[in-house]
């Protein structure tokens, strides 16, 4: 026979009730010690030991008494989803009424509902009553397109009571959109609730989804929105697309696709012009052309919104000095009823923020050194992620001739600035002289600087790169004067080079004057040297200053280092002074960092060559109206020359100039890119 006793003492601590042992030792040892006491006074003392041990054994042990409670408290949690099938919903309603209408009359039971919204069904009742669970309703759905587990299991957890072993069953397929089921279930370990799980479980074996559909979360007025619209399917299959911004539907090329199947992502792509602000909302609903092929439709749509901010008027930036020649731009823009402001870069800290409040901004014949590497992103930026318009006025300082080529700016405009496919156009030839700098890491930011310069030349220009290197001898040509039609290979070779301190100015500009003679020999006809130094090597002699000045040849000088104690800058202003007539063709170079910018700004000298100064009266191309309405009814202002530039595929180009051999240069031209 089994005896079991259901104590109701329980112990924190159980090992210290091993004090009770030493109870019997106690009882022993007291009978010789107090064996001269009365025997009732010696039992008396024997027990009062005793009983002092036990109380201490007792208390370390930290004794509790407990009160049981067999009855149990259940709550059910039930998906409710449209993910569900009716089928199992049913087959799952079923079963907690039957288990409800068995419940023992003193344990408590309890129903909850989920989708987006949890809701209380039943709350927790007593059992014993088998027509409870018949009068369980399992509410209406009422964001069946969402799953919240993490919502329901709170709710449940709220719901039960104390003083009952707490349970919950939870009824799901697990496809949880909303919320964070992991943190519930750490309250309730927390709460001593377990929670038992029912997988509903069911299998499609054809069936689409729209996934979803992406907008930029921010976006200008009058740009057009890129639009990406993700469906999936368990087998290939065709649908229907069907979009709606703003409740109204956006025609589509083509509105019916394949889905891939296997439930990979099938993309399609639209763009929507957006020409107003504030909330846009883009609806997308997706149709299956075999009914058959889609068990859930409540799945196949998706929402998305955008923001598309009001942006300020026009940004019109301009060089200091030709802030006066822009007061017949500004008037004809006021009169259009035209917000435009007028600022010089120095004036206004040119970023993405600032970019950012304004419409549109104009490039007033400014060259790229105006603008350091950051702004060039932020320009760039500007159209390709913030909707933004940019307009860049042409001139003796813009595109290819100002040192645009290769820029961020490119990208985004409608021309090449480089000329790749003109056969007979003026050449540059630019050489360029790198002497070490005892400044630290000064070589390392010519090398950039250089690289920086070349990135900006003409496919169509010619370039070598002079350096002093002992163990092939002495000055020599680390890039050979040629034609850059190679731009990726020149750079790499720069980025390789070994640069030594050179004795004497006059052998590596001997070498340089050479190179610069035989492009000359080859059509070149804008000859310039650059030399970066610490201005420490003997200077040239008087032959050589005068055979570049006979020969037109410029050049700019760039000292690198700290002042007197590493820069020797007297022989380099004499350089500049004597072969450009101007000593501010010297360049003092404190900080190594605005190196590119003073390379890029003396490289302008040959990219003289893009511009072409020959009178001519434009033609229409295309007939825009938004663009040339007003001027091409009348005869046409004759002009005196253009920034030659190269028009990229799909652009609108309503101007051009047409030469002789029925050659046309772009004039005026746009196009859409990506946001702007």
């Amino acid at each position: 026979m089994v005896l079991a006793f259901n104590w109701p003492l329980s112990f924190e601590q159980p090992v210290w009730l091993l004090l009770l042992l030493v109870i019997p030792a106690i009882a022993i040892i007291s009978q010789r010690s107090l064996a001269g006491l009365e025997p009732h006074r010696r039992i008396l003392a024997v027990i009062f030991r005793s009983a002092v041990i036990t109380m201490l054994a007792l208390a370390l042990a930290r004794v509790q008494f407990v009160r049981r409670n067999e009855h149990v408290a259940v709550m059910f949690v039930m998906d409710k989803s449209h993910s569900i099938p009716d089928d199992r919903r049913t087959e799952a309603e079923k079963y907690v009424r039957k288990v409800i209408n068995r419940t023992a009359r003193d344990d408590r039971v309890g129903v909850i509902t989920f989708d987006g919204k949890a809701d209380v069904d039943l709350i927790p009742s007593r059992g014993g009553d088998d027509q409870l669970g018949d009068n369980v309703g399992f509410g209406m759905t009422v964001r069946p397109d969402a799953s919240n587990i993490s919502g329901g299991v709170r709710l449940a957890l709220a719901a039960l009571p104390e003083g009952s072993k707490r349970r919950i069953v939870l009824l799901t397929d697990g496809n949880q959109n909303v919320g964070n089921i992991e943190e519930e279930i750490g309250a309730a370990t927390a709460s001593g609730v377990a929670i038992d799980v029912i997988p509903l479980t069911y299998s499609h074996d054809s069936e689409i989804l729209l996934d979803r559909i992406v907008v930029p979360s921010q976006a200008a007025k009058d740009t057009r929105l890129p639009v990406r619209i993700i469906a999936k399917s368990k087998k290939p299959t065709r649908a229907r697309l069907t979009l709606y911004h703003n409740g109204q539907a956006v025609p589509l090329p083509e509105s019916e696709f394949d889905i891939a199947g296997n439930m990979q992502p099938t993309v399609r792509k639209t763009s929507v012009e957006v020409f107003s602000g504030g909330f846009h909302i883009f609806d997308a609903r997706l149709t299956a052309i075999d009914q058959k092929a889609d068990r859930i439709v409540e799945n196949n749509r998706a929402t998305a919104f955008s923001f598309v901010d009001e942006q300020g008027g026009v940004l019109l930036l301009a060089r200091d000095d030709e802030k006066a020649d822009h007061d017949l731009l500004l008037a004809a823009l006021k009169r259009e009823k035209v917000d435009v402001t007028l600022r010089t870069v120095e004036e206004l800290s040119v970023d993405l923020n600032t970019l950012q409040q304004y419409g549109v901004v104009i490039l007033s014949n400014l060259s790229a050194d105006t603008f350091n590497e950051e702004q060039h992103k932020a320009l760039a930026s500007y159209v390709k992620d913030s909707g933004g318009g940019l307009i860049m006025i042409g001139g003796d300082e813009s595109f290819g001739a100002g040192g645009w080529i290769g820029k961020p700016v490119e990208e985004v405009s409608p021309v090449n600035f480089d000329i790749r496919q003109k056969k007979v156009i003026p050449r540059g030839a630019l050489a360029i002289i790198m002497h070490s700098c005892e400044s630290p890491q000064g070589n390392d930011y010519g090398e950039k600087a250089a690289v920086a310069t070349v990135e900006t030349l003409s496919s169509q220009d010619y370039l070598g790169v002079v350096t002093y290197n002992w163990s092939v001898g002495g000055a020599n040509w680390d890039v050979p004067m040629s034609l850059l039609s190679n731009k990726p290979a020149v750079i790499r070779k720069m980025r390789n080079l070994q640069i030594g301190d050179m004795p004497d100015f006059g052998t590596a500009m001997q070498m340089a004057v050479n190179g610069l003679l035989q492009a000359k020999s080859k059509g070149a006809s804008q000859l310039h040297m650059i030399i970066i130094s610490d201005g420490d090597p003997q200077a040239p002699s008087d032959a050589i200053i005068n055979q570049m000045r006979d020969n037109k040849i410029t050049a700019s000088t760039i000292g690198i280092g700290y002042g007197g104690a590493h820069c020797f800058e007297p022989i380099l202003i004499d350089i500049a002074r004597r072969t450009s007539g101007d000593p501010r063709k010297f360049f003092r170079c404190t900080n190594p960092r605005t190196l590119p910018q003073i390379f890029i700004k003396e490289a302008k000298v040959i990219r003289r060559t893009l511009l072409s100064e020959e009178p001519f009266t434009p033609a229409v191309a295309q007939y825009d109206m938004q663009t040339v309405q007003g001027i091409a009814d009348g005869p046409m202002p004759k002009l005196g020359g253009l920034v030659l530039t190269d028009p990229k595929a799909d652009i609108i180009m309503p101007l051009v100039r047409k030469g002789a051999d029925k050659t046309t240069d772009p004039l005026l031209a746009y196009r859409r890119y990506e946001m702007g």
